[in-house]
């Protein structure tokens, strides 16, 4: 085992309510096994712990009682960590602090090691590793980061001088790189394609951490192994949806040039059942806390009828971290009350220009409709502002660049910033060559990877139908219904799939092989 116990050096882990509140829904010996591998690799960094806790309850109570079996620990009152930092090198001498904001099971002590002695070398103000997952390798800060912070080490500043930051120190530090002394390691291989994370701080994170634990030879140093295990068991990576997108209604009385509605058989005037969206719900609340939900498909969501009613009820769902309402805004008007609900914040407008010289051609409609979008534009841009909201944070232009509107980008931009929206340029998708080829440019990878979406998501139709993706436009791989099946075995039957995605194995019957979107990802 790899020691590096230093005197100049500590251990802060810092635990919020969050992650005590997922701690609580775990079985004992599963959070356990994780804990204790945890535990010991602490023994080999350094031998001062602190530790701060949110909130006292069952679990931090034997959490820390765990910890203190193994190593002396000092408990000290929760607050922002640039407080608790600023603290421990002002009050204690410290000259570092490796920080953990979690426990960290998959903790890699090679990687430390290497992080250490290069933050010690130069005397850096913070270091963290670049490309390598969540919870193998924390983030290092030094005591000479107050000085680039102009805070003085003495006792009236203590907190006075400390400034107020309403994100993760961390977080903070990497967004404003050139105004301090920041060291970063890169590590081979590069596995940030992968998207894993180990910190334990979502179900998600937890299944991975656990999976992986019982699949490697050494546990002190397990990030080598992560690349050849995941090529021999790609099912390993296959563990909860992250993005489920409804079709919460089947009919849409546009007719875009862009839409597979133009290019299929079987559309139909379906619409999902407030039941449907209590079991999306149920399902959501049973996987994690991280799930985002997409309200679109190749319907126009706004023409069901109880639009108002689904986005209220996904607003109220506190397992759902986002709602991406996607809207051609011809009846935008419906949900304007929906502005003054409490976690109108989780909810993302995307809404589809795809021209404004070009917009009725484009888009199939009548010019009375294209007066009613850009009036409903500006009504819903004022309306966010009387209710002192930000446009831009929470509502969005889109333009799909293609062969019709090429010229028109930077007229709808400029729209976007008249309005306050933000701007969003997406690609074409030509549903796995089922439509013709509209693409300005062509944005697809020189070297093909793995399909994010048959990873993380799910797509389900209006009448309740999972599709084996959003590409089978003619539905004729369905999974199953919701309203027979239950979301849990509907995603199960998905992961077969995934592992010959991950091999490149691409079935005659799939639309894969022909596919463009594998590398578009979406939450």
């Amino acid at each position: 085992m790899v020691k590096l116990i230093t005197q100049s050096s500590a251990i802060l882990i810092h635990i919020n309510n969050t992650t005590l509140s997922l701690w609580n829904t775990l079985v004992e010996n599963d959070l356990s096994n994780l804990i204790k591998p945890f535990i010991k690799k602490l023994e080999s960094l350094s031998s001062n712990v602190f530790l701060s806790i949110e909130s006292e309850n069952e679990t931090s109570k034997n959490f820390a009682a765990l910890l203190s079996e193994k190593k002396p620990v000092e408990n000290i009152p929760y607050q922002h960590e640039l407080n608790l930092l600023h603290l421990l090198m002002l009050d204690k001498s410290f000259d570092n602090i490796i920080y953990f904001d979690s426990i960290y099971p998959m903790l890699d002590l090679k990687l430390v090691e290497n992080l250490l002695n290069t933050h010690e070398q130069y005397g850096a103000d913070y270091s963290y590793g670049e490309n390598v997952p969540a919870g193998i390798l924390p983030p290092i800060f030094g005591k000479t980061l107050f000085e680039a912070l102009r805070i003085q080490d003495s006792d009236d500043s203590k907190n006075s001088d400390l400034p107020e930051l309403s994100v993760p120190l961390n977080s903070y530090l990497e967004k404003n790189l050139n105004n301090f002394h920041v060291e970063i390691h890169y590590e081979h291989p590069d596995l940030r394609m992968h998207r894993l994370n180990f910190a334990c701080k979502t179900k998600r994170s937890i299944v991975n951490s656990t999976r992986v634990l019982s699949n490697i030879s050494n546990i002190d140093t397990p990030y080598q192994e992560l690349q050849p295990l995941y090529s021999k068991k790609p099912e390993l990576l296959f563990n909860f949806p992250s993005y489920i997108e409804l079709e919460v209604n089947g009919s849409c009385e546009y007719k875009c040039t862009f839409c597979a509605r133009q290019f299929r058989e079987n559309n139909t005037d379906d619409h999902i059942t407030i039941d449907g969206i209590e079991k999306v719900i149920s399902y959501c609340s049973t996987v994690d806390s991280d799930i985002s939900i997409g309200l679109g498909g190749y319907g126009e969501p706004l023409e069901h009828p109880d639009i108002e009613r689904i986005i209220t009820l996904l607003l109220d769902a506190p397992s759902i971290k986002t709602i991406i309402l996607e809207t051609n805004a011809l009846y935008l008007n419906k949900i304007s009350s929906i502005i003054e609900h409490k976690h109108f914040n989780k909810l993302q407008v995307v809404i589809n220009i795809n021209g404004i010289k070009e917009y009725t051609n484009i888009h199939g409609v009548s010019k009375e409709a294209e007066t009613t979008v850009f009036n409903n534009l500006t009504n819903w841009s004022e309306k966010l502002k009387a209710s002192n909201l930000q446009p831009q944070s929470n509502t969005h232009l889109q333009m799909l660049k293609i062969i019709e509107n090429e010229t028109e980008v930077d007229e709808l931009f400029a729209l976007a910033e008249k309005l306050g929206f933000s701007f969003l340029l997406q690609k074409y998708n030509s549903a796995a060559g089922k439509m013709p080829e509209k693409r300005v440019s062509d944005m697809t990878p020189m070297e093909r990877s793995f399909c994010w979406h048959l990873r993380r998501d799910l797509f389900i139709y209006a009448n309740g139908d999972l599709a084996f993706c959003k590409q089978d436009i003619e539905k004729q791989l369905i999974r199953g219904n919701i309203y027979e099946n239950s979301l849990e075995n509907l995603w199960a039957s998905q992961e077969k799939d995934w592992v010959l995605n991950y091999q490149e194995n691409y079935p005659d019957n799939s639309p894969c092989a022909n596919c463009d979107e594998y590398f578009t990802f979406n939450l």
